[in-house]
C-alpha cells in the first residue's frame, strides 16, 4: 500500500493557484502538462527549469513529438505556461491566463463557486468580485512591507525568492559570474531549507538568530574573500 509522507519531499503551492487550474477549463494533456512542470519547479525549489521535450513526452505517454511540441505552444500562448532562457516555467499570475474553454472574465466566477460547494456553504456567487480581489491584493502588500524581522525576511527569501535579483545584481557588479552567483545560491537555499527528521522545521528555523544577509555573505565569502561588514551595509533584501 502506498504511503506518502512530507518528509520523502513535497511541493508547495498555494491554495489560490490550484483553485484557479481547477476552473480555467484546460485540457487533460494541458493540465498534465502545468503540474509536471511545477513539479519538476517548485518541487525543487526552483523558478524554472530546462526540461527536454523528451521528458514531457516520457511523463505524458505522448509518443508525437510534433503532438507534445503543439501542447507547449498552446500552453505559452495562453500563458499559464512560460518559457525564457531559464527554461520552463508556471505563470502563477492567473489573471494573465487565457484558458481554451473558459473566457477569462468567468474564471474567478467559476472559482468563488466551486469553493463555496467544496466548504459546504453552497454556491453563492459574490459581486464586486474584481474590488474584492483588489482590496485583498493591496492588504497583503502593505502587510508585506510592513514584515520587517530577520525572520520574515528570511522565510520571504526562502519561500518566495524574494531579494534573488538583489543578490545577483549586488555580486555580478563586483564580478562574480552570473551562472557562479545563482548556483552557489542555488546550493544555500537547498542546504538551510532542509527539513529535520518531522518535517516540521527547516534548518534555518531552527537556529537562534538568523540574518540572511550575514549568511548569505559568509556562504559567498567561499568563492572570493569580501569585505563582510561592507557587504552587509551594501545588500538589500
Amino acid at each position: 500500500m502506498a504511503s506518502p509522507q512530507l518528509e520523502n519531499g513535497f511541493t508547495r503551492i498555494a491554495n489560490e493557484i490550484l483553485d484557479h487550474l481547477v476552473c480555467a477549463g484546460f485540457s487533460g494533456h494541458e493540465l498534465e502538462v502545468l503540474l509536471f512542470v511545477m513539479r519538476k519547479t517548485y518541487g525543487f525549489r526552483k523558478k524554472a527549469d530546462k526540461i527536454p521535450i523528451t521528458q514531457f513526452q516520457n511523463a505524458l505517454g505522448i509518443s508525437d513529438r510534433s503532438q507534445m511540441c503543439r501542447i507547449l505552444k498552446k500552453l505559452v500562448a495562453r500563458k499559464p505556461l512560460g518559457k525564457d532562457k531559464n527554461g520552463y516555467y508556471f505563470n502563477k499570475n492567473w489573471q494573465e491566463w487565457l484558458a481554451a474553454s473558459t473566457p477569462p472574465a468567468k474564471i474567478a466566477t467559476k472559482v468563488v463557486a466551486w469553493k463555496s460547494t467544496a466548504s459546504g456553504v453552497g454556491v453563492h456567487l459574490a459581486s464586486g468580485l474584481e474590488a474584492t480581489l483588489k482590496r485583498k491584493s493591496t492588504k497583503e502588500t502593505i502587510q508585506k512591507k510592513r514584515e520587517s524581522t530577520p525572520a520574515q525576511i528570511a522565510k520571504h527569501f526562502f519561500e518566495d525568492q524574494q531579494g534573488m535579483k538583489e543578490v545577483t545584481d549586488y555580486y555580478n557588479a563586483r564580478g562574480v559570474p552570473e551562472e557562479i552567483i545563482k548556483q552557489e545560491v542555488q546550493k544555500f537555499i537547498l542546504y538551510w531549507t532542509e527539513t529535520n527528521h518531522a518535517g516540521t522545521k527547516q534548518r534555518w528555523q531552527m537556529e537562534k538568530t538568523f540574518e540572511i544577509k550575514r549568511r548569505l555573505v559568509s556562504w559567498m565569502s567561499r568563492i572570493r574573500q569580501f569585505n563582510k561588514s561592507n557587504e552587509t551595509k551594501g545588500m538589500t533584501l
